[in-house]
């Protein structure tokens, strides 16, 4: 990959900015294309699983993009294994890819303050996820077997864990003409270049 000569930083980092900015409206706005993002992980065996969640939120300092899940998925197994995983975006009104290569850090009943903030942000219908007993493939058995769902308002806090992705790249494609627009920046080098392949 080499990068464009007729770029310039200033422009980077203007679109850079943009799309920071999307992220963060989104994980507020339901209706955002960057709202549902896929989640790759891999664990211990290195098989690639992808997934898709909610973004919930972006913070700016540091850059980081945070959703929350059922402390017993298939994900979290993953991230104790191997806590790196990457975030893909895509809004086809926009013609925007956005990729995020993220560090995971899990905030459990254990993390004390911030795990009780993120909590409080949840609505009433987003902590009924938590109130199972059975683990969130078991949900799928379940109905073939017809056992009963055991809920309890108890099991919300021990189910519940907030997954904090901390941003070390981000890779940033828009579809265009006459060409395309790709971006790489590097939070770790701190790099920024438009590229091409």
């Amino acid at each position: 990959m080499a990068a464009f000569k007729d770029e310039t930083l200033e422009k980077l980092e203007f679109l850079e900015a943009e799309v920071i900015g999307l992220l963060k409206r989104a994980g507020k706005d339901k209706k955002s294309d960057f709202r549902l993002m896929q989640v790759a992980t891999a664990g211990k065996d290195m098989m690639p699983q992808v997934r898709t969640v909610v973004m919930r939120e972006l913070n700016n300092d540091p850059f980081s993009v945070g959703f929350h899940c059922d402390i017993r998925s298939e994900k979290i197994k993953n991230f104790r294994e191997n806590p790196v995983a990457q975030l893909h975006f895509w809004s086809k009104g926009k013609s925007l890819q956005i990729r995020l290569i993220v560090q995971v850090r899990l905030i459990t009943e254990a993390s004390g303050s911030i795990f009780e903030e993120k909590l409080s942000k949840c609505s009433a219908k987003e902590l009924l996820l938590y109130e199972s007993s059975l683990p969130p493939r078991e949900h799928l058995a379940e109905h073939e077997s017809k056992v009963d769902v055991i809920t309890n308002k108890n099991n919300i806090r021990s189910n519940f864990v907030w997954v904090d992705c901390r941003v070390r790249q981000m890779e940033i494609l828009h579809l265009g003409r006459p060409a395309h627009t790709r971006a790489l920046i590097d939070y770790q080098k701190e790099q920024r270049t438009f590229i091409k392949s």
